[in-house]
Order: structure tokens, then C-alpha cells, then sequence
């Protein structure tokens, strides 16, 4: 998850009448000059203190203002083509060219997906994850469908925790063990970078490990007790297929786990 997505986290999820609200709402409404902006100058932007601003930038998961401003800054700049919604070289200049590829990409996971697609595995899979006391969910992407996920093991008594923040992620890996299970969206992008950090925390403290990526080359499966993957590319329909996959995993495990 960048800067900027884990701001608008934030303000989805805070009551307007926190001050860090403002503060989230005002660096949105002024990301054109946060670049060059220092911590005293984003201070009276917002109509706060520069220790403020600071509290907040660590609220957000980040060490200083300083690598807060610049990953938002990247995150900005880079907008379009981080979150291109067909990769470059299938776009053509035709005006809906960009949405029928868009389409027609989800259409070839769809059926890719349909011809690997292996049920036994999917079961072995959640079986696994219902027998561990504990179930930690990683991802550095929004999932919606790692969400329900959550709600549906949180129905069957399950300690359940889905961090947002890469610090908080971290940290909360170092806190399972042996009794605990773990599902870990991995996408091969530089945002996702220190998820390798937290695979890397899990086998060591002899967590099962559930990775999901978008390759099927990723050095991680050899540490991954199970994996899901497929072959992306880098673009939002690689979202559309990581939720797809997690929903196969709710599926199944409604099915078997929460049947009336």
C-alpha cells in the first residue's frame, strides 16, 4: 500500500472530528505542493503543529515526515501508470480500446483460471487455515475480498488480524508462531517490497504461510507452504485476479465451515 492509498485509508476510516482527519484531508486536497513542501509548511497548511505532523506521519506506518512525503510524492506522480488499468503494450489508440482490453484481460484469467483450477487444493488449503488458532491476513494492496475473508473467520472463533500499514504488518508477524496461519497477497511491485521482509519473519518463527502473487516465479514460493499464483501484469486487472483467488478460498470455506 503506498502513501497516498494509505491516506485515503485513513480518512475512510476516521471520524471527521479527529484533528488527524484534517490533517489527512488537507495534505489531499494540497498534493501538488506536499513535493516541495517542508514539515513546517504542511504544519500551517493544515492549521497544526509540526510535532503534529510528525505523530501523524508514524499514525501512518512511516518513520519521518521525510519518507512519508517522498513515497506520496512518488505515488502521485506515478498515479497513472501504477494504476494503468490494461498494461502499455496491449493498448492501442482507438477510443474504447482501453476498455475492451480491460475486459477481454479479466475474460483470459477467467478461463486460464477455470483450466487450472483445482478444488482439492483450494479445501487443503482452507482446512489449513481452520485448524490454526490464529490467522494473520497480509497484504500491501486494498482486497475487499481479504476482508470478507476476515468476517468469515472471525464467525468460526478465529483470532483474526488484518494490518494496514507495512510497520504495523511487520511488527504484528513477529507476534505468530506455530499455532498460526498466515495469507499474504504479494504483488511484484516496489510498494511491495517489505512483504519479502515478512515471508522472510514467518518461516522463521514456523508460521504456515498461504501466498498469493501475481508470478509464478516468485523467489518466495520455496518458502510458502502453499501458493496461489498467476502470471500479471502489473496493472489494476492484477487486482481483479487476487480478489478472485481469495474468493475461491471464502467460497470454500463458507461452504464448509459456516453451512446453516
Amino acid at each position: 500500500m503506498n502513501a497516498y492509498i494509505a491516506l485515503i485509508n485513513f480518512l475512510n476510516s476516521t471520524s471527521p472530528s479527529d484533528i488527524y482527519y484534517k490533517v489527512a484531508q488537507n495534505i489531499l486536497q494540497n498534493l501538488e505542493r506536499i513535493k516541495n513542501a517542508s514539515i513546517h509548511e504542511v504544519a500551517e497548511m493544515c492549521y497544526v503543529s509540526a510535532p503534529t505532523i510528525s505523530r501523524f506521519c508514524k499514525r501512518l506506518g512511516y518513520d519521518s515526515y521525510a519518507s512519508f512525503k517522498n513515497e506520496l510524492s512518488q505515488a502521485v506522480s506515478n498515479y497513472n501508470y501504477n494504476n494503468r488499468f490494461v498494461s502499455v503494450d496491449t493498448s492501442c489508440d482507438t477510443e474504447d480500446s482501453e476498455s475492451v482490453s480491460f475486459l477481454y484481460q479479466i475474460s483470459q484469467f477467467t478461463d486460464a483460471l477455470k483450466k487450472s483450477y483445482s478444488r482439492a487444493y483450494i479445501q487443503e488449503i482452507v482446512e489449513n487455515i481452520h485448524i490454526h488458532k490464529r490467522v494473520g491476513l497480509f497484504s500491501s494492496v486494498p482486497s475487499y475480498q481479504l476482508q470478507y475473508l476476515q468476517a468469515d473467520l472471525l464467525l468460526t472463533k478465529h483470532d483474526v488480524t488484518f494490518c494496514q500499514s507495512p510497520a504495523d504488518q511487520i511488527e504484528y508477524a513477529k507476534t505468530l508462531g506455530e499455532d498460526s496461519i498466515a495469507v499474504v497477497l504479494k504483488p511484484e511491485r516496489l510498494e511491495a517490497k517489505y512483504m519479502d521482509e515478512i515471508v522472510s519473519i514467518l518461516k522463521e518463527n514456523h508460521v504456515k504461510i498461504v501466498l498469493i502473487s501475481n508470478t509464478k516465479y516468485s523467489r518466495l514460493n520455496k518458502m510458502a507452504d502453499f501458493h496461489l499464483n498467476f502470471n500479471g501484469n502489473l496493472h489494476i486487472v492484477d487486482a481483479f485476479c487476487f480478489d478472485m483467488l481469495v474468493s475461491l478460498l471464502s467460497i470454500e470455506y463458507r461452504k464448509e465451515y459456516l453451512t446453516e
